[in-house]
């Protein structure tokens, strides 16, 4: 006989309860225990153990179904558990489907199991070939490895990666957003695309940093041999020369080809700028104007002042150059303009 409590088939202890309790004796029904044919039995058993790996611990009826049902409610526990790591992993809301199946068979009374095979055994099973067990082993193995390995280098190289263009760069973007990496050959095939990548952003950065060297030592040397220089003592050398060492002691640490196209042009541009101007005035500091006894001195202002040539701004109509009247305007307003700056003492740094 079957003991339920609102419709709520009721266990062992719950049934001496609703005996003993009479405030419980008017929502207690009994009703006729269904009859288990013993090949349903073993057929749930046998289902059992092709989905959870292992042989069903019982033999009765009830033993079977209730060991059904707690190892069915852990495997749901463990696959909502993974489920939550859905957005690092989109590929896991493949899971969903099969999930919610489980959360509605464990709404069933044990006997239902023995009954209703039929019903989900195909279900769980499919389940278990296709999603359910590929991905456990993706997510117990090398293969979830290799995904974070490729998410990690996505992460870490972002920038650098703007710089790149490749084959290999294509498919590591398909595998992030694959919807089943763990099929195939997809991590396999992600793993050498990663690390070809891998060689060929190193080979970028450090032929990056190559050139940045370069530009810095051209530009260290262009300061050596200016007239100005020479006329500066040890120390006031070092200061003119020392923004343009500490760029070139931070090179070996530099990893961003971003970066070390900035440090060229700011080397380039802004530093040699400011380090020619300095140079001048130290080299040649502006001598006070003589004044009549009694009144305050003046200073004059700096003979030479240099200015980058892209940074020289100067009128001319039209937004691009299509006849030579066009280059020969063009360049007149350039050279007027050049001249200026001539006369207002600059000297122009190309």
């Amino acid at each position: 006989m079957l003991f339920r409590s609102d419709s709520n088939l009721l266990e062992d202890n719950e049934v001496l309860n609703s005996l003993l309790n009479n405030r419980l004796y008017s929502n207690t029904l009994l009703e006729p225990q269904v009859s288990i044919d013993p090949k349903q039995i073993k057929a749930l058993a046998t289902v059992y153990g092709e989905f959870f790996d292992e042989a069903c611990p019982a033999k009765e009826a009830k033993e079977v179904a209730m060991a059904f049902k707690d190892k069915l409610n852990a495997e749901y526990t463990l696959l909502n558990q993974m489920m939550m790591s859905k957005d690092t992993y989109p590929f896991l809301s493949e899971l969903a489907p099969i999930i919610q199946t489980m959360g509605k068979l464990l709404k069933k009374e044990y006997t239902w199991y023995l009954t209703n095979l039929n019903e989900f055994e195909d279900q769980l099973l499919d389940a278990k070939e296709t999603i359910i067990d590929p991905i456990k082993r993706f997510w117990n193995g090398e293969q979830k490895k290799i995904f974070d390995s490729i998410r990690g280098f996505f992460s870490g190289n972002q920038s650098n990666l703007e710089y790149i263009e490749s084959d290999e760069l294509n498919i590591l973007r398909e595998v992030i957003k694959h919807p089943k990496p763990y099929t195939g050959n997809v991590i396999k095939d992600a793993k050498v695309a990663k690390d070809t990548l891998s060689t060929k952003v190193l080979k970028q950065i450090e032929d990056e940093r190559e050139i940045t060297k370069t530009d810095i030592d051209k530009e260290i040397s262009r300061i050596k041999n200016h007239d100005d220089f020479k006329l500066l003592d040890e120390a006031k050398q070092m200061l003119i020369l020392k923004p343009f060492d500490d760029e070139l002691k931070r090179l070996k640490d530099q990893r961003f080809i971003a970066n070390l196209r900035e440090t060229r042009a700011n080397v380039k541009g802004r530093m040699l700028e400011r380090q020619l101007n300095e140079m001048v005035r130290l080299a040649k500091p502006p001598v006070p104007v003589q004044e009549e006894v009694g009144t305050t001195p003046r200073v004059a202002e700096p003979v030479i002042h240099y200015q980058r040539i892209n940074t020289v701004r100067f009128e001319f109509p039209k937004t691009e150059l299509r006849t030579k009247d066009d280059v020969e305007k063009y360049v007149e307003a350039l050279k007027e303009k050049l001249l200026k700056l001539i006369d207002q003492n600059k000297r122009i740094s190309l």
